[in-house]
């Protein structure tokens, strides 16, 4: 980690174990940004940062421009997709079909996104886990697509059944008309489906 310290060292307190401190002594890890401004931005942030610790020193190597950017659009990819799959179960669920969760696909559909659209990601602690974590999320959106397609299928395929069982009603009352008038047609002058 000593590679990782730049102009900032003199500020930054370690541990025994080479570890950044915050200013409550706490190991604060390396954290990614992933906002829309700066996507792969790489810094020490406090693990306390929810309860008011504001302690964030920034690092020199970040991620490439480009690599932020394909991680935005797989996020925002996965979260539509994720959304698009929760409707589309709502569906299903209101038309009486029971979806399983057996029938998942798999994948998480949770952002990942924590607070303020910062991701604390221990894989991309070496640049070796930035395609590391680039696949993890395409293989989520591939999971995702999936899932989606499945369900829409499934979606169809209750529509058709109700279309076909409207028809078949629709037939046997026509049936049923048409016998009550060949009865009636045939019955006798003491009224309708008199006893001889």
């Amino acid at each position: 980690m000593g590679s990782s310290r730049d102009e900032c060292s003199s500020q930054m307190k370690f541990n025994s174990n080479e570890e950044v401190l915050c200013y409550c002594k706490q190991v604060s890890p390396i954290s990614t940004s992933w906002t829309k401004e700066n996507p792969g931005r790489r810094f020490y942030g406090c693990s306390r940062y929810r309860v008011g610790v504001s302690f964030s020193i920034g690092m020199k190597t970040s991620f490439p421009k480009e690599l932020g950017t394909s991680f935005l659009l797989y996020e925002k990819k996965k979260i539509r997709l994720g959304n698009e799959n929760e409707r589309l179960r709502k569906q299903l669920w209101n038309a009486g079909i029971k979806v399983d969760d057996g029938d998942n696909v798999g994948g998480s559909i949770s952002t990942g996104v924590v607070g303020s659209n910062v991701v604390d990601d221990e894989a991309t602690r070496k640049h070796d886990g930035e395609s590391e974590e680039i696949e993890k999320i395409r293989v989520e959106v591939d999971l995702l697509k999936e899932e989606n397609r499945r369900l829409k299928l499934k979606a169809c395929s209750n529509k058709k059944s109700k279309e076909i069982y409207r028809l078949c009603f629709l037939v046997s009352c026509v049936l049923n008309g048409f016998i009550l008038l060949f009865l009636k047609s045939n019955s006798n002058g003491n009224g309708f489906l008199s006893l001889p």
